[in-house]
This record gives structure tokens, C-alpha cells and sequence, in this order.
């Protein structure tokens, strides 16, 4: 009978409660998993017990405290939500009522599985609000070092360097990594610089995961890699990241393949997952599925995907910068890429998750497609101890405080990381395309591509806006932000049509908009009409006055064909704020 089902937690799974329910950690491959609080309540008494019958659950929860749901429509959805954990690898079945049992028995799954005991149940993902801040971060990047021997051309803590920062020692290492572990943080991704410099690697990761902190290590070394190191961090690290370099992939593949293969056979007979951390620029996509191939051939279990982001080297962002259209491109090859790699993990860089916007969004909440996590989810750290809402926002107007000062609850319920984690709350990013995107809970662009580190992505070429009779003013302010990326001026009868509103509300709302200024008169026929355009085009309008107009009064040259004309380097794209600090 169902009843006689003993279910126990299963091994590897770290609880943590907050005020809204709780969060389950799957030590194995990383995954987290937010549940409301009667599964978390559940949950936490299946741990407290070790083993328990669906009985004993049904007992332990027999309602909500009235009379408005019976203990049979209770029993059902405890049921249901078990059913859920078991799917997810939270729960496991004991075979015969044997709670030391490793597997569980295919009779007594189909017996707690039957339909007629799955009735419809709110899932564990339902929690009682859109948003929600955690008491601590569930991960934290940790620059240990920002010195590299290798010299990547995309490398973004380049662009740290220059910054006068002492790292810590050993001691003070350690008393981060009991601050993490203390804290109730779960893994503990720790990067650089180059993170196989640190003569106290060891000593730091043998820490951490006595600790309980899941730790993972990216390394950019290759052919120079310390093996005997490696063999030392197996006991402490639960998986390898190799940064590849797309050229070198590009121009000697068959070498590339050989040295990865020895590197990935060497980590996975340690017992570690390996994986690559491939940065998505234009030569990247030119070769995309080339690429894969020679990673996959390598070895290769995992492919993390990683949004192409500013170097210190201003001609070599603009050189690989994908456009959106590139962006656009990569979805449909990446689709058919997951395809025919069943074997290979594919996971995408919180920035590139606009590639992941068309999911449902209680689907992507499900799978834990959260777009930006910055100060909420995750955390960073450099080598001096400094916490910041983002590994790449490590500039001084950005850093919260220290780990190592004072209480974590003052660092972390600073103004700033505020910002940063609310940031789609703000107005100001509601007005955006990304905040009237559909996709912005799942989505909301990346900070570092915004120019105030707040604002929207230009990264995204088509963002899921409502339909226009369901717009605002604000969001027709933003869809219209959206209309010039692709056009350079608008028609009050344009915008009528556009946005499905009249004469006089058109006409008001492109007046008001402060970034648009009247353009000159266009015949239209034996009508003139009068376009608005950016405020920053004036310089195409001279140069439209300049060549002239036929005798009807249409120009022998439209805004768009003069900007293909004089369009230079488009630094545009270079975020505002980090313009800034190049000349710093």
C-alpha cells in the first residue's frame, strides 16, 4: 500500500531555510532548488526523522490549522510535492521499507507513483511572492589572485589589474572561508588572475570543503598545467574549468584536441568533472560548431557558454563584439548543436540568458533560469577580501565592504548590493526595453552592457514586448527606445499606427520625449510631413541638407543610408561606465 513507502532524504542534499520557505542544494552537480515553506517544513522533518512513511508525513501535516481543507485533499498534495522531490533526486524511495538502501526498487516506485495518488498539487516552485532577497548568497566567485602568466586578449580581469590591491594571505583566505562556510553559503566557485599560482591553493580548497563548501576551480593554464597540484585538490573540489582559447581551437584544433585529452583524461580518472569555458565572440561564432566538435572530442563533459564581455583592449571589443543579429543567429545553431551533442552539457552565462527568453516563465523558474543574480544569488570577492554584487563589477564604486569587516548582514544589506539585486524594481529600468520585456524576471540583461550598470542590454535584438494596445506611456517610451535601433526617425502618423493610439496622445508623447527633436519636412505626395528623430542625429540631418533634395522635397539620401556612410567605430556598445575607467 502506499502508506508502507518509506522515503528518505537523499545523500548529498544541503537544506537552508529563509523566510519565505528554503532552499535545497544538490552537493553533486550544483543544483539549487527553492521550495515554499510547507515542502521546506516537509522536508525538514524528513531530515530530522531520516526515513519516514508517506503515513508518517500525512500524520505530521494534517492541515493548515482550520477546517477548509480535509486531511484527504491534504494527503493528496503531500503526495504530489513528494512525487515532485523524487522526480528532482531530493527524495529517494527505500525498497521494502529499508532506509539504508542505496536504491530504490522500480515495484516500489511504480507502487508511490500510481496516478490515482498524483492529484493536482501546487508545485514546491510556487512561492509567495515574484521576488525574494536570500539571508546569504548560495554561491560566491572568488578572485583569489588577479596574476596570470598567460596573456588572453579577452581576459576581463585584465581590466583589474591596474587597481592597487593587496591580496590576502593564507590566514586571511582561511577566515574567509569560515566566514562562507558559517554563513550557510553552498559552493564556492573560486577563479582569477590565475588561480594555480597561489602556493596555498591547497590549503584553501582542503578548507573549504571540510568546511561543507562545494568547491570548483576555473584555471586559464594548459599546456602548462601542475598535474601533481591537481592530483592534491581531488580530495577538495568537486569540478575542473578550463578556459579555452577560441583561436588557438580555431587555427590547431588537432593539437588543442590532444592537450585537452590528456588534460581531461588526467582530472576525470581523479573523479572530477571537467568542463570548458568557451567565450562567445565573432570568431567563436564564425566556427561555432567546429568548435564544439573539437571540445567534444577532447573530452569534455560540460560547455559553459560565456557572453563576450569588454576587455581593457577597446579595438579588440569592437572587433568581436557579436551584433544582435549575431545573437539572433546563435540561437537557432546552438538549438540544433544540443541536439547532436545528447552527450554534453550545455549551460549559458547568466548574461546570454536573452537566448533562453521564449520559455515559459514558470518553466524557466522551474530549471532556475533567473537572468542577473548580482548581490542576491551570487556574490563576488577579490583577492583582498572585497565584496562586490558581480565578479565584473570589481571597481571601487561598486564594492559593497569587506567580508572580513564587521557583520555580514551590514555588507549584505548594503545600499548598493540593494541596487543591484532590485534593480528591476527601479523605474528607471522599468522604462527600458529589457524592464517592459516579458522576459525580464528570467531575463532583465546583463549590468555590466548597461551604460549606468543599470539600465538596459543592448545586447538583446528582440525583446518580448507586450501587445501595443497593452502598453503604457512608459513602456511605449521604451518600445520606441527599441524602434530606433532599427530606424532613424518616426512620423506622428508612424507612431499612431505603432502604438495603437491617437492623434493628439502621439503627438504629445514624441514633444515630451526629451531624447527626440523635430527633423526637417518630408514630402509625402502632395502632404509634408514632419519626422522626429534621435537627438544625437543632427549631424546626419547636416549632411542629408548638405546633399539636397529633389524638387518634390524628398532627400536624395535617407538618414539611414547617410549613417551607413559615416558610420566609424561604434563605441556605443562600450558601456559608459566602463569607458569611464579607462581613464582612470
Amino acid at each position: 500500500m502506499l502508506s508502507n513507502a518509506t522515503v528518505k532524504l537523499s545523500e548529498g542534499i544541503r537544506l537552508r531555510e529563509e523566510s519565505w520557505g528554503g532552499l535545497l542544494f544538490r552537493q553533486d552537480d550544483g543544483t539549487v532548488i527553492d521550495v515554499d515553506r510547507d515542502a521546506f517544513a516537509l522536508l525538514t522533518f524528513l531530515n530530522r526523522k531520516r526515513y519516514a512513511t508517506i503515513e508518517d508525513l500525512w500524520i505530521a501535516f494534517p492541515g493548515k490549522g482550520n477546517n477548509n481543507q480535509p486531511p484527504v485533499k491534504m494527503n493528496a498534495e503531500i503526495t504530489a510535492v513528494v512525487k515532485q522531490l523524487i522526480d528532482l533526486g531530493i527524495i529517494k524511495v527505500c525498497p521494502n521499507g529499508d532506509s539504508s538502501g542505496e536504491k530504490y526498487g522500480e515495484n516500489a516506485v511504480n507502487t508511490f507513483l500510481k496516478p490515482e495518488n498524483l492529484r493536482h498539487s501546487p508545485s514546491v516552485f510556487q512561492l509567495n511572492k515574484e521576488t525574494y532577497t536570500l539571508s546569504v548568497p548560495e554561491t560566491v566567485h572568488w578572485a583569489i589572485t588577479f596574476k596570470c602568466t598567460q596573456v588572453c586578449p579577452d581576459c576581463y580581469a585584465g581590466r583589474y589589474r591596474k587597481q592597487d590591491i593587496v591580496e590576502l594571505d593564507t590566514f586571511g583566505a582561511l577566515q574567509v572561508v569560515e566566514k562562507l562556510a558559517g554563513l550557510g553559503v553552498f559552493q564556492l566557485a573560486i577563479g582569477g588572475g590565475e588561480p594555480f599560482l597561489r602556493p596555498d591553493l591547497q590549503i584553501i580548497t582542503q578548507a573549504a570543503e571540510k568546511a561543507g563548501l562545494a568547491v570548483h576551480v576555473t584555471t586559464g593554464l594548459t599546456e602548462n598545467l601542475d598535474f601533481e597540484l591537481l592530483d592534491k585538490l581531488t580530495s577538495s573540489i568537486k569540478s575542473l574549468h578550463i578556459g579555452v582559447t577560441q583561436d588557438r581551437l580555431i587555427s590547431w584544433p588537432q593539437s588543442e584536441i590532444e592537450m585537452f585529452r590528456q588534460i581531461t583524461r588526467a582530472a576525470q580518472a581523479l573523479g572530477l568533472r571537467v568542463g570548458a569555458n568557451l567565450i562567445v565572440n565573432n570568431s567563436a561564432l564564425k566556427h561555432f560548431e567546429q568548435i564544439i566538435d573539437v571540445l567534444a572530442e577532447a573530452g569534455f563533459e560540460r560547455i559553459i557558454l560565456l557572453r563576450y564581455k569588454p576587455p581593457s583592449d577597446i579595438e579588440r571589443w569592437l572587433a568581436e563584439k557579436p551584433s544582435q543579429q549575431a545573437y539572433l543567429d546563435l540561437e537557432a545553431v546552438l538549438r540544433k548543436t544540443v541536439k547532436l551533442n545528447p552527450h554534453l552539457e550545455f549551460r549559458l552565462d547568466c548574461a546570454l540568458s536573452f537566448l533562453q527568453r521564449n520559455q515559459d516563465p514558470a518553466a524557466a523558474l522551474a530549471a532556475g533560469i533567473r537572468g542577473c543574480v548580482a548581490g542576491n544569488r551570487v556574490m563576488a570577492i577579490a583577492p583582498d577580501g572585497a565584496a562586490y554584487p558581480c565578479s565584473q563589477l570589481m571597481y571601487p564604486g561598486f564594492k559593497a565592504g569587506n567580508i572580513l569587516d564587521g557583520d555580514f548582514t551590514s555588507l549584505w544589506g548594503a545600499e548598493l548590493m540593494n541596487k543591484y539585486r532590485n534593480f528591476r524594481e527601479e523605474r528607471k529600468f522599468k522604462e527600458t526595453k529589457c524592464g517592459t520585456c516579458l522576459a525580464s524576471r528570467q531575463c532583465g540583461g546583463c549590468r555590466v552592457f548597461a551604460n549606468d550598470a543599470l539600465g538596459d542590454d543592448p545586447g538583446c535584438g528582440a525583446p518580448l514586448f507586450p501587445p501595443a494596445c497593452n502598453l503604457g506611456r512608459e513602456g511605449r517610451q521604451a518600445v520606441l527606445h527599441s524602434y530606433f535601433d532599427r530606424c532613424f526617425s518616426i512620423t506622428v502618423d508612424e507612431y499612431m499606427e505603432y502604438f495603437q493610439v491617437g492623434r493628439q496622445k502621439a503627438s504629445k508623447e514624441l514633444r515630451n520625449a526629451s531624447w527626440l527633436m523635430p527633423g526637417n519636412q518630408v514630402a509625402h505626395g502632395r502632404k509634408k510631413i514632419d519626422p522626429y528623430i534621435k537627438a544625437d542625429a543632427y549631424l546626419l540631418e547636416e549632411i542629408q541638407d548638405s546633399i539636397g533634395f529633389t524638387s518634390g522635397g524628398a532627400p536624395f539620401a535617407s538618414l539611414e543610408e547617410i549613417n551607413e556612410w559615416v558610420k566609424g567605430p561604434d563605441l556605443l556598445d562600450y558601456p559608459d561606465w566602463l569607458l569611464a575607467t579607462q581613464d582612470d
